[in-house]
């Protein structure tokens, strides 16, 4: 249960803590701890293992997986000495850097807090690449505020070294070229999203009829068509009720938002139209498009900073806008929302079997200090594809 001790733990530093600068710092070194402390215990981890074995130990599957040449990268530096060290400094990187992002509010812990939420386990303990990616977005995310359009291209470049799909990032800039387009774009992708979630084969299909057939976006979209645990379906559980939740949380935002907009001769107009057209591409993918086909809630997470910025403005001051307490005359109510929001996010990866179960069973490097050489993390990777078979989940084994 080494997951709910880390957030009882950050939990007691916000609520006792009263120094933010020291609850932050406590926090971080917490969220180090659990990542490089807790033994490789999901399902990503197999895929990245088996990179690593390529490359260091030259044993390589008959279909070998290849990443994007930033993350070979840091195998290449890092994985000299061992696959644990690897994981240890991307660790450092993702989460220093996170940290330092959080530092644009006037109460970075609880920011950081809101990252870890939403993010902790699906995207810092499992999807690294991704949160090696996220680590520059959030550096185009700030030059794309500050109207820095070439740092906001390289940055989102350096990204996709990590994860290709970060290109998709690019959509950010439109804001910086004109705001009318904008608009028409967030209301054009919240019509199609709705579409796809109504009619999801068709909608694919008619995208298929525009593509090579030897495109690589199309032979994964098929992949998708015709695989099972891939295959477009509708799915609405209880976590529907907290999406719910946030998309009124968030539509509220937007309403006070606007009315500073307007309050203020329009001074904020480029920084509203590119807060909403983020927030507009996370409802998108990670909440319709996702509640269809849940693997593209991944798109989703690289718009995550944008949520944060709308719905700050019930909590405080951050880079991008004041605190508007004043226009904002049930701000309380939303941010106690917005913390039960987050509470929330905290228990969902139970929800779901397979990382309930890797939840469940995490252990830390020292009760398994002698699993950690490459040989023996070999056998580990094995026996959990073997686990992973049992629980029917067998396409998630990446060896």
């Amino acid at each position: 249960m080494l997951y709910l001790i880390f957030f009882t733990l950050t939990a007691f530093v916000l609520l006792f803590l009263t120094n933010k600068r020291q609850a932050g710092v406590i926090i971080l070194i917490l969220s180090i701890a659990y990542l490089t402390f807790a033994f490789p215990g999901g399902n990503d981890w197999l895929g990245y293992f088996s990179f690593y074995d390529c490359i260091w130990n030259d044993v390589c599957q008959l279909n070998p997986t290849y990443f994007e040449p930033g993350y070979v990268a840091l195998v290449f530096i890092f994985g000299y000495f061992g696959y644990y060290f690897l994981t240890v400094a991307i660790a450092l990187i993702v989460l220093i850097r996170l940290y330092y992002f959080c530092k644009h509010f006037d109460r970075p812990a609880l920011v950081y807090f809101f990252f870890l939420a939403m993010f902790l386990w699906v995207l810092y303990f499992e999807a690294v690449r991704q949160a090696l990616a996220l680590t520059f977005l959030l550096s185009a995310l700030i030059a794309g505020y500050k109207k820095q359009k070439v740092n906001f291209f390289l940055f989102v470049i350096a990204a996709a070294m990590f994860h290709a799909t970060a290109l998709i990032f690019m959509i950010m800039m439109l804001p910086l070229i004109s705001l009318k387009l904008t608009k028409t774009l967030g209301k054009g992708v919240l019509l199609v999203s709705l579409c796809f979630m109504l009619i999801p084969e068709q909608f694919i299909l008619f995208v298929l009829s525009f593509l090579p057939a030897s495109s690589p976006i199309a032979a994964k979209m098929y992949f998708y068509l015709n695989t099972e645990q891939y295959k477009p379906q509708l799915s609405v559980g209880i976590g529907t009720i907290f999406d719910l939740l946030l998309i009124f949380i968030l539509f509220n935002s937007r309403k006070i938002l606007k009315r500073l907009n307007i309050r203020t001769g329009y001074e904020y107009k480029t920084a509203f139209s590119i807060t909403i057209l983020g927030v507009i591409l996370f409802v998108s993918f990670a909440i319709l498009i996702g509640k269809v086909m849940p693997v593209m809630t991944r798109i989703g997470w690289y718009f995550l900073p944008y949520v944060i910025i709308s719905i700050y403005i019930h909590i405080g001051r951050s880079f991008v806008f004041p605190y508007l307490k004043d226009i904002n005359p049930k701000h309380s109510l939303y941010k106690f929302l917005i913390i039960v929001f987050m509470m929330i996010q905290v228990i969902r990866p139970f929800m779901y079997d397979i990382s309930r179960y890797n939840l469940l069973n995490q252990k830390t490097i020292f009760q398994e200090f002698d699993n950690l050489p490459d040989s023996q993390l070999r056998e580990e990777a094995a026996s959990k594809c073997d686990t992973l078979y049992k629980l029917n989940a067998g396409f998630l084994c990446s060896l």
